[in-house]
């Protein structure tokens, strides 16, 4: 059966799914930070192969991964991007294999949609815009150190500050 990897490197948990052309999901894996930002190379590189590995074990019969995508925070500015299809090989992934936006990866698993926009506002915050795909402007997301007005962070410290 001819199936997709699909991975979610979040600063904490990576998720990851196989899934067939229809959108069926046939196996599901989880394991630790997966952004390299956070956890560090070795550390992020070693989640995204157990949680691909989970995966993979969870399906109930042998499949055969066409490609990888893997969404993260702040995409691949940290993870060398010939290392990471070195590593899934491994494990079976044999096609093609790309890392978007974390912001990209939200868009898309709301809509079937090509355009539009997108809006987070948690913990941090960013908006962006889609055309044909792909991210076409991104405002703020910088981080709670530089940005993010608006977020779950700066309106925490706004009342933190005003009770002190």
């Amino acid at each position: 059966m001819d199936t997709i990897l699909a991975m979610d490197a979040g600063g904490t948990t990576t998720r990851a799914l196989v899934a067939d052309r229809t959108g069926r999901v046939h196996g599901y894996g989880l394991a630790g930070s997966g952004n390299p930002v956070s956890a560090g190379l070795d550390a992020a590189m070693s989640s995204l192969v157990e949680a691909a590995s989970r995966a993979l074990e969870a399906c109930a019969q042998p499949v055969s991964l066409a490609s990888a995508l893997i969404v993260m925070a702040g995409a691949s500015s940290r993870m060398p991007g010939e290392q990471i299809p070195e590593r899934l090989a491994g494990i079976g992934v044999r096609g093609p294999v790309r890392v978007e936006s974390d912001l990209l990866g939200a868009f898309c698993s709301g809509t079937i949609r090509r355009e539009g926009y997108a809006l987070v506002a948690g913990t941090g915050s960013v908006a962006a815009r889609v055309r044909a795909g792909r991210l076409d402007a991104v405002a703020d997301g910088t981080g709670w150190l530089l940005g993010d007005a608006g977020s779950g962070y700066w309106v925490g410290h706004r009342v933190a500050t005003a009770v002190a």
